[in-house]
């Protein structure tokens, strides 16, 4: 896990989220029975101290399948929180595309990531990016939780699968990088090694909707 930026404490003094070690030593040396645990992220500690992610009181990490203990959605519903969703715009008036994560969780909803606007390149290529980064800010912000991430574009979750994209269309040189990085980190396993906790899946439009990280300019 990464190093440990913030820390929940369950039992102490005064139970909450704290950004130091000495403010939560504080809290908890000396208190008998404290319960507490220290995460990579702000995101991840809030999550942890709403209960979201299945973090046991004894202060160890109890990783819960995403539709543990309830249902995965409800029936014909939405998929329930917390998940991480990813969409991308593109504009064919201005040539220009973006992409952003927005993690949903029983609190509400917050864009954790968003891409600058680039020249060239398709939704469908920024619907790739935006799962690869996704993938990414999981990893680093989230530590060893298990969360899917919903995408709702059919051609960037199958090029996701065969760890490269099929696109031909013309995109600027920053574009370009991005893709053959995106390439690079599929193809050196870098998905296939969280996988099993951070499980691709498809948001069904015509039952629940605009995904939440769409950018409403339909």
């Amino acid at each position: 896990m990464s190093k440990s930026t913030h820390y929940v404490v369950w039992v102490g003094r005064v139970p909450g989220v704290y950004s130091s070690w000495a403010e939560t030593e504080l809290q908890t040396k000396g208190f008998s029975g404290a319960k507490f645990k220290g995460f990579p992220s702000l995101a991840a500690a809030e999550l942890a101290f709403a209960g979201d992610l299945g973090v046991s009181i004894a202060g160890k990490p109890h990783i819960m399948p995403v539709g543990a203990g309830k249902a995965a959605s409800h029936a014909g519903g939405r998929p329930v929180a917390p998940y991480l969703s990813v969409d991308a715009a593109y504009s064919s008036k201005t040539n220009l595309v973006e992409w952003r994560g927005v993690l949903v969780t029983h609190n509400g909803q917050k864009e954790v990531f968003r891409s600058s606007p680039y020249v060239g390149g398709s939704a469908n290529v920024g619907e790739y990016l935006a799962i690869v980064d996704g993938i990414k800010w999981l990893c680093e912000h989230m530590g060893d939780a298990s969360l899917p991430i919903y995408s709702d574009s059919f051609n960037a979750q199958t090029w996701v699968a065969r760890k490269a994209h099929n696109s031909n269309v013309p995109a600027c040189d920053a574009i370009r990088g991005m893709l053959d990085e995106a390439n690079a980190f599929l193809q050196a396993g870098g998905y296939d090694k969280v996988k099993r906790r951070i499980p691709l899946r498809d948001w069904v439009t015509k039952l629940w909707g605009e995904i939440p990280a769409d950018f409403g300019r339909k």
